[in-house]
């Protein structure tokens, strides 16, 4: 089996300086590779070939039988790391709890600990029979919640 930190260093060094960065890399106990890469401004098929070039390159194939998957990470696939929030400000978002809620809104910053999300509520203001929609902004920690993906609309 592939050692998981040779790939993670290859990765590191191959997009060290570049506008690509890993968001996540799995190496399977049968050597299947799968690096998962980002950009803030998106990422082009020829990042991945290169990328994926670069580590064929690096590995012994008569030392190392294994297969090598590299790819954007998608639209639907979840924010993996606080980059990847950053790159996202002012989009909508779905956020899954642990609970199995979700709030959605619109991310409004992100640190390396958490991200703030604007979301809107209905509440009964004081003297009004109707319920209005007001936006409120909340500050979630990463650890607590179980995912946060781009909510896609087709309006």
């Amino acid at each position: 089996m592939i050692d998981k930190n040779l790939i993670t260093s290859l990765v590191e060094e191959h997009c060290n300086g570049k506008e690509i960065y890993p968001v996540e890399i799995t190496v399977s106990i049968n050597s299947k590779i799968t690096v998962f890469i980002d950009a803030d401004q998106g990422v082009a098929i020829a990042n991945c070939v290169a990328l994926s070039r670069f580590i064929e390159g690096s590995l012994n194939r008569e030392e190392h039988d294994f297969e090598l998957e590299v790819t954007s990470a998608g639209l639907d696939q979840p924010f993996k790391i606080p980059r990847q929030y950053l790159k996202n400000l002012g989009r909508k978002v779905k956020v899954s709890m642990p609970d199995g809620t979700s709030l959605i809104g619109i991310l409004h910053g992100a640190t390396d600990k958490d991200f703030t999300l604007e979301v809107e509520k209905k509440v009964q203001l004081e003297g009004s029979r109707k319920k209005t929609l007001v936006k409120e902004e909340i500050t979630l920690e990463y650890q607590n919640i179980q995912s946060t993906k781009i909510e896609i609309s087709f309006k």
